[in-house]
């Protein structure tokens, strides 16, 4: 197989396991919030950040493209996407999840 070709399997199915995973935790961790008390206004809040993250930062990313170039932003952008899952599994604070869903939300911009 074509060394090219190779790379961009392993980067579509790289691709793949973080989205699927980012999708599948969403609600999972909305119903964690809701068991542990937490508001459904904070439970929706949490739920927005990363996506007004990736609103906020997807403008910018041309520029990082041009200065890190692509490939190195695309594997910078799934390594923020996994140590973001990684870490909603290892801790329970509120504060941290919601620091965590802003550098995934970063994540995602380079990603998507």
């Amino acid at each position: 197989m074509n060394p090219g070709l190779r790379l961009l399997c392993r980067i579509g199915l790289a691709t793949t396991c973080v989205v699927t995973a980012f999708s599948l935790c969403a609600p999972v961790l909305a119903v964690s919030l809701q068991q542990r008390g937490f508001s459904a206004t904070a439970i929706g809040a949490f739920a927005m950040i990363s996506f007004t993250t990736i609103a906020i930062f997807i403008p910018l990313m041309p520029g990082l493209f041009a200065r890190f170039g692509i490939l190195r932003s695309y594997k910078f952008g799934l390594l923020i996407n996994t140590l973001g899952l990684t870490s909603y599994a290892l801790t329970e604070s509120f504060a941290l999840w919601c620091l965590t869903a802003a550098a995934g939300g970063l994540g995602g911009a380079a990603v998507w």
